[in-house]
């Protein structure tokens, strides 16, 4: 849980941010991130899942942005992403 800060001063409501992990294979997770504005129109809500090693981590998930009533327009968004570990061993 946090508040946004913009313009010098903290927002009125805060932000939930849910997710967490599950492992189903030696290099391979299901993962979830989602934000819950409080008293907002809009959340943001998403699954996928990582492929990773020992210093590299490659992740392809979708967000689905819920707004008001439901999704407008396109039903989600794509999301891919990647990480390298360069720290030593």
């Amino acid at each position: 849980m946090g508040y946004g800060f913009s313009g010098g001063d903290f927002a009125d409501k805060p932000v939930l941010a849910l997710g967490g992990d599950l492992r189903v294979g030696r290099y391979t997770k299901l993962i979830s991130e989602n934000w819950i504005f409080v008293g907002g129109d809009v959340h943001l809500l998403s699954g996928g899942i990582r492929f990773f090693g020992e210093n590299l981590a490659a992740d392809f998930a979708l967000i689905f942005p819920l707004m008001g009533e439901g999704i407008k327009g396109f039903p989600f968004l794509p999301w891919i992403g990647f990480a390298y570990n360069f720290g030593s061993k």
